[in-house]
């Protein structure tokens, strides 16, 4: 046996061993092996089979369905107008910790019990309650009410979802293709990633087209919430899982 056959691995379980081999690896590999890098990412699942945990989250007409095993959360959105307060169905983290630098992504599972829904989910520096952090208002413009964000948006009014990516004063959005018809009560996965410089991105159902929203600006050292907030209809959430690097890259 040679030398380089017994030579020991030093990094198990970190992100670096990825980076050494991202060569070899499809998009889809990479991603799948980064979750089993434990030492070096801090993780977060709650399929909501406990209740709603108030040292995790802050919600709004939000509820847990009784007996049902594995745990489902419902939304219901009361209010019509998207723009009254209390009118959306609001689930965010407790905690402002989760870090663009650090790469942070978040996945859920969850089915809309309409087609007519609006909906953002990712990260928001700031949490305006009772309102939408930001909204499509046309293809090429959007509203927002909060200093910085990494957000996937569905408008009824806009086709399909956008990717936004939002700093201080300026944003940018693109248009993402949509993969699966977004029918009532059919579950789909949402992962939503942002990073370092800025980028945000949108999976459903594990499928990308590369398309991407990117803001220089995006205030990358700043705690961010989750978030996800869905009005004009009800909402479904299986799960939510999010992870980040423990530490900036």
């Amino acid at each position: 046996m040679t030398r380089a056959q017994i030579h020991l691995v030093d990094n198990h379980l970190t992100t670096l061993l990825l980076e050494r081999s991202s060569g070899r690896l499809t998009e889809g590999e990479r991603a799948l092996l980064e979750l089993l890098c434990t030492d070096s990412i801090y993780s977060v699942k709650d399929d909501f089979d406990r209740g709603i945990s108030p040292d995790l989250w802050v919600t709004q007409n939000m509820t847990v369905a009784e007996h049902e095993f594995g745990g489902v959360l419902y939304g219901t959105s009361p209010e019509e107008s998207p723009n009254r307060a209390g009118g959306g169905a609001l689930i965010r983290s407790a905690v402002n910790g989760w870090k663009p630098a650090q790469r942070a992504t978040v996945q859920v599972r969850m089915a809309p019990t309409t087609s007519n829904w609006q909906a953002e989910l990712g990260f928001v520096s700031e949490a305006p309650d009772g309102v939408p952090a930001a909204r499509l208002l046309s293809s090429t413009t959007l509203s927002r009410a909060v200093d910085s964000f990494g957000l996937a948006v569905r408008t009824p009014t806009v086709s399909g979802w956008y990717v936004a990516s939002g700093a201080p004063g300026s944003t940018a959005q693109a248009a993402v293709t949509t993969y699966v018809s977004e029918t009532a009560f059919a579950w789909v996965t949402f992962l939503v990633a942002v990073n370092e410089q800025g980028e945000t991105r949108l999976w459903i159902n594990g499928q990308h087209d590369n398309t991407l929203a990117r803001n220089t600006g995006m205030l990358a050292t700043t705690g961010h919430y989750l978030w996800l907030n869905a009005e004009r209809g009800n909402i479904a959430i299986d799960y939510i899982e999010a992870w980040q690097e423990r530490a900036a890259l």
